[in-house]
């Protein structure tokens, strides 16, 4: 526990030290900054496996999904960095990124919809196809509501479709878990911090949209680079130390 508190702290800083790079510095120390920090959510992540396992092994194989989604978020965080390098293939970059982003969602997807699956009563486990026609609604919304909001996805159109959609479906499959697990059981930690790190995952991806695909160009102000990763590293954090449970609080 010392030292993923460390850790934590030495996560903050990195996280503060990124921004900084990514408003005034240059790409180079940007990528290096952005790794450092996506490195050690990894890194807390796998430094709570043992003490996951520790609350059964619900908990034990929801750390693994964890763990391979934020390696994925990893690799989602450099490609999306290297953009900068090379404007020519600035769309591949993104879209690489959104792919890796994807895995990491849907690994995140898959361990919370284990969680549902095993809370939900039988003659309720029908609600379990609510969030994936949620999710469904939310990425076609994006498309439609794009020319309202200003956005220009162009031919990345059916990645965004899908991408919206997954991080939806993931929201609100964590949100009725979260939901049926205190109906059930009072506030239970396990089950409601991952539908708050998935919040802050659509919060995150949904202002990235904004910055990257607006009509004018891309967009770098200060305030929306500092709100994005705010959302976006609280998420991941949030998803890693998920399964340690209350021992985290102290």
């Amino acid at each position: 526990m010392t030292m993923i508190i460390i850790l934590s702290l030495l996560f903050v800083v990195a996280v503060i030290v990124f921004n900084y790079c990514a408003i005034k510095r240059g790409p180079l120390s940007e990528v290096i900054s952005k790794g450092i920090a996506s490195v050690l959510f990894v890194t807390i992540g796998c430094l709570a496996f043992p003490m996951s396992c520790d609350n059964g092994d619900m908990a034990c194989t929801f750390q693994t999904g964890i763990i391979a989604g934020l390696v994925f978020g990893m690799i989602g965080d450099i490609l999306l960095a290297l953009r900068r390098f090379n404007k020519s293939k600035r769309s591949a970059f993104i879209m690489s990124g959104i792919a890796a982003f994807a895995l990491g969602h849907l690994c995140f997807l898959a361990v919370i919809a284990l969680n549902m699956v095993a809370i939900l009563p039988d003659h309720l486990i029908w609600l379990g196809i609510l969030p994936v026609l949620l999710g469904l609604l939310f990425g076609y919304g994006m498309i439609k509501l794009s020319p309202l909001l200003h956005l220009d996805f162009g031919k990345l159109r059916a990645g965004v479709f899908f991408y919206g959609a997954l991080i939806a479906c993931m929201l609100f499959t964590a949100i009725l878990t979260a939901v049926v697990s205190t109906v059930q059981n009072g506030f239970v930690y396990f089950y409601v911090v991952p539908a708050i790190a998935s919040l802050l995952f659509v919060t995150s991806d949904s202002l990235l949209s904004k910055s990257y695909f607006d009509k004018s160009g891309e967009i770098n102000a200060a305030w929306l680079i500092i709100a994005i990763h705010a959302a976006y590293y609280a998420a991941q954090y949030l998803f890693a130390i998920s399964a340690i449970g209350p021992q985290i609080l102290g």
